[in-house]
């Protein structure tokens, strides 16, 4: 058995030995927050390995933000591993199935590693809004196997049941297997032990009465709700209420704060509305708002309210109606027309729209071509029509596109048809907005035909070439030694106006002392197709002014016949700058190393650099001083005055500009000497030079 008690963070429960076992019957995703988080705190907070298992209408996410609301630190729980929260699918179900040995056995395993990291016990709980009719039988036989093996461990654990999957014989089964049973009754949780089963009975039974609504609004498509004007909770609802906001039951909706509903931007614009108008006016006006379902959906709804009393108090009597489609077709329509240039333009091709990795349309084309339906085609990721040996570079082709990054122009991979039928395709891409996120507009041409393949070559050409002559980079072709081609860039550095109209030997364009050497790369590169890397070489411009370019070469066929693509780039000042600066370099080690006077650096507290002067004062070669602490080389006495300014320079404080210590030489001879210190950057980070 198991001593000592823990603390669970639930007021109405408060301490309880290991080995206890709790449940918790729940109707919305802030009871379970009510409970949980406070359970898991105090567990945390008690050095305990904790573990939660989620699952609707509580999600992984809302279970890390509900956290960190209430810690601050919590991150840094997560960071070390003191606590893991799991989806439902990652830790009940293996294959879609629920295996009770295999669960069981995996609670223990995370118990014996959490022990053996300094842990003093597990708290856990798991939400059971996931299991099926059923498998009810076998997840209770789950329960009492867990029901025996848990108060002979250090573990708490609570499990969570939703009272609408749920009758009142499943309840009295949960309750006989846990401890104790928390239970939410008139907006209060009531603690039941197991002991009293008759008394768990009524409860439950009086919590299925409770609030039951009257429904004087049934039989009507739209939803209505009636919220507490004061705390903005669902007084009462009605089914299609439910079914439009994704509960299983009207009853689900009862309690739940109404801009729970609403995204964070819609929700801050309702409640200024509210707000404003409500005392005095009401809410009259159509209102289009956003919503996620509680099975995770994100809808649009209209909505219309009204100021009413209810049981005596202010309310809102609120009119809902799901529009998603409505608001989706008037999305699209707002894509497509301002996308309709490039549809005029492309309407012969297949025209996609990826987004998120899944195709989200597809026309007319796209369908006959592939044999797959609008429907089968618009429900799968992209990647599933790719030929696989091409699927990675078309991924790296549709994340680039993403990025805003340049893609190459008419890239070709295979796409395989319904009937295993291998098509050929020429992709053409842009980046726009679709449903207000970032989407691509494919646009592929069928280029498995012969005629197909000619027009989509005229078709990549035209590409080809308004994306050379706007190109940032020179561009050159280079055929039988003379220059065939130059986009603007090109011409613009070489100061030949005529380059780009007419052949000229590529060597009277080069430096004399550069062209055996270029010429030897364009060789090299003629008939391979691996590039020689970038290169610099001097050209001659029209004025016979040097320049210095740097290039980058690949074969290809230029009108049938082998040719050399070049790209270059004007590197002229960055080459004046090297040259002026290796200069300064050269200049500044010539007077450091023929100064008269001694000059170290020191950083980290070690000798870094030293000049001659400095070498011969000290009696040691260079070498020798290298890496050394500095203050070795003071004499004992002015060591402590020497640490302090050397500290003080690197904190940037006010020091003396020249003051006198004595400095120890290689035979021990004490020499005065007057230092000057300034702080510096030597290689990227603070030191101290001295002379």
């Amino acid at each position: 058995m198991n001593k000592g008690t823990v603390k669970t963070g639930i007021d109405i429960i408060g301490d309880v030995p290991w080995g206890t076992h709790l449940c918790q019957f729940y109707r919305t995703k802030d009871d379970l927050i009510d409970i949980l988080v406070p359970y898991f705190k105090a567990g945390l907070e008690s050095n305990e390995f904790c573990l939660w298992v989620t699952a609707l209408p509580l999600t992984e996410q809302d279970a890390r933000e509900a956290m960190a609301q209430a810690m601050p630190d919590f991150v840094q729980y997560v960071e070390r591993g003191q606590i893991e929260i799991v989806p439902y699918d990652r830790w009940y179900l293996r294959d879609g199935v629920f295996d009770s040995e295999r669960v069981i056995g995996s609670w223990f395993d995370k118990l014996d590693g959490a022990l053996a990291r300094g842990y003093s016990g597990m708290r856990l709980t798991g939400n059971i809004a996931w299991l099926k009719k059923s498998d009810w039988r076998r997840f209770i036989d789950y329960e009492e196997k867990l029901q025996d093996s848990v108060p002979r461990h250090p573990i708490v654990g609570l499990c969570s049941y939703r009272l609408s999957k749920v009758g009142i014989a499943e309840a009295i089964d949960v309750v006989k297997n846990h401890h104790f049973a928390l239970v939410k009754r008139n907006g209060k949780w009531e603690l039941v032990d197991n002991s009293n089963h008759g008394r768990m009975e009524k409860a439950l039974k009086d919590l299925g009465k409770e609030r039951r609504p009257r429904v004087p609004f049934k039989g009507t498509r739209d939803g209505m709700l009636i919220v507490d004007a004061e705390t903005m909770k669902v007084e009462l609802a009605n089914e299609a209420a439910a079914i439009i906001c994704g509960f299983d039951s009207a009853e689900d909706m009862v309690g739940l704060n109404l801009f729970s509903l609403l995204r964070m931007g819609d929700r801050e614009r309702v409640i200024k509305l509210a707000n404003r108008n409500v005392p005095e006016k009401g809410l009259h006006k159509v209102k289009e708002l956003r919503t996620v379902t509680e099975d995770g959906r994100e809808i649009w709804i209209s909505t219309l309210g009204r100021r009413i009393e209810y049981q005596g108090s202010p309310a809102f009597l609120v009119f809902m109606r799901d529009i998603t489609e409505r608001m989706k077709v008037e999305e699209e329509l707002r894509a497509l027309e301002k996308e309709n240039r490039l549809l005029v333009e492309n309407a012969g091709e297949i025209i996609i729209v990826v987004q998120d990795k899944r195709l989200k349309f597809v026309n007319h084309k796209a369908s006959a071509i592939s044999g797959y339906s609008d429907k089968e085609m618009t429900s799968r990721p992209f990647a599933d029509f790719i030929h696989p040996d091409d699927r990675q570079m078309v991924t790296d082709l549709y994340l680039k596109k993403l990025k805003g990054e340049e893609t190459p122009p008419g890239a070709t991979f295979r796409v395989m048809a319904k009937d295993g039928k291998v098509i050929w395709a020429e992709l053409k891409s842009v980046l726009f907005t679709w449903e207000a996120k970032p989407a691509v507009w494919c646009f592929l041409n069928d280029v498995t035909e012969h005629k197909q393949a000619e027009a989509a070559l005229r078709a990549s050409e035209e590409r080809n070439r308004l994306l050379v002559e706007n190109a940032i980079e020179g561009i050159a072709v280079i055929q039988d030694g003379e220059l065939v081609f130059a986009n603007p860039q090109v011409i613009e550095v070489m100061g030949y106006p005529e380059a780009g109209q007419s052949s000229r030997p590529v060597t009277e364009l080069i430096h004399p002392d550069d062209r055996q050497m270029v010429m030897e790369r364009l060789l090299g590169v003629l008939g391979s197709q691996d590039r020689p890397g970038i290169f610099s070489f001097r050209i001659l411009d029209k004025e016979g002014q040097t320049r210095w370019v740097e290039a980058n070469l690949v074969s290809f066929d230029w009108n049938g016949r082998p040719a050399i693509l070049g790209q270059m780039e004007d590197v002229t000042e960055h080459k004046v700058a090297d040259e002026e600066l290796r200069v300064s370099e050269e200049n500044y080690r010539l007077l450091v190393e023929n100064a008269y006077e001694m000059i170290v650096v020191v950083q980290d507290g070690k000798v870094v650099f030293t000049n001659p002067q400095c070498a011969q004062v000290f009696g040691y070669t260079e070498e020798e001083m290298a890496a050394r602490p500095f203050i070795e080389f003071i004499h004992p006495d002015n060591q402590g005055i020497a640490m302090e300014y050397y500290t003080k320079r690197l904190e940037g404080k006010e020091v003396p500009s020249a003051y006198s210590l004595r400095i120890m030489d290689k035979e021990g001879n004490a020499k005065w000497t007057e230092a000057n210190t300034v702080l510096l950057t030597w290689k990227g980070r603070p030191a101290i030079w001295v002379w």
